[in-house]
C-alpha cells in the first residue's frame, strides 16, 4: 500500500481509536502558533484537544517531523503556558504510524520525542473474507496530558469555519461535476 491510500487507512483507523471525538477535522490549519498543519486534530467530549501526525514513512519521521518549529523550539514551546491557554498546543499529541516501520519508528520515537507523546500503530489485518483487509489501531503509548486547558471558544468557532468551508467547497466541486 502507498503513499496517500495508506494515509487514508491510518486517518480513518485514527479516527476509530478517538472515539469519543466530538469535533474532528483532518488537514486542519491551526493558524496559531507553531503548530501548523495537524493531519488531524480532535476535540474530545472532555474539551480537550488531540492532534494527530500520521508517518507514512521513516523519512517523513525522521527527517521532515525533526524540521518543524515545535521540536526545535522543545520545552519553551511546549511548556509555554500561554501557547497552552491559546490553545497553540495540544492537550495531547500522537504520531500515528503503519505496523511496517512501527519497530524502527516506536524506537526513534522514544529517543528524540518527549515522553508526553502517544503512539498509535495501524495495522493490515486480513478478515474472514477471502482477500478483505482491515485496519486496526492500537495504542503503543498512551499520550500524557500537556496542560488542563480547554479548547477555547474562539478554537471552536475556527474549526466549524474550516469544516463549513470545506463542506462548501466540496459541495461546488460536485456541482461542477454534474454540470461537466
Amino acid at each position: 500500500m502507498e503513499g496517500k491510500e495508506l494515509l487514508l487507512h491510518l486517518l480513518e483507523s485514527a479516527v476509530v481509536k478517538f472515539n469519543n471525538a466530538q469535533l474532528l477535522i483532518s488537514e486542519y490549519d491551526s493558524m496559531l502558533g507553531m503548530s501548523g498543519r495537524a493531519d488531524l486534530y480532535i476535540i474530545d467530549s472532555n474539551g480537550r484537544d488531540r492532534e494527530v501526525e500520521i508517518k507514512v514513512s521513516m523519512h517523513d519521521l525522521t527527517k521532515l517531523e525533526m524540521e518543524k518549529e515545535k521540536w526545535k523550539w522543545g520545552e519553551q514551546y511546549w511548556n509555554n503556558k500561554a501557547y497552552q491557554k491559546e490553545n497553540r498546543v495540544p492537550a495531547y499529541f500522537y504520531f500515528c504510524i503503519p505496523d511496517e516501520i512501527a519497530e524502527k519508528s516506536i524506537v526513534f520515537i522514544k529517543e528524540n520525542f518527549p515522553s508526553f507523546v502517544g503512539i498509535i500503530v495501524v495495522e493490515k489485518v486480513e478478515t474472514s473474507i477471502f482477500g478483505v483487509f482491515e485496519y486496526k489501531a492500537r495504542s503503543v503509548r498512551s499520550a500524557r496530558r500537556i496542560h488542563d486547558y480547554e479548547v477555547s471558544e474562539k478554537r471552536r468557532r475556527h474549526v466549524y469555519k474550516m469544516l463549513s468551508l470545506r463542506w462548501k467547497d466540496l459541495k461546488i466541486e460536485k456541482l461542477k461535476v454534474r454540470t461537466q
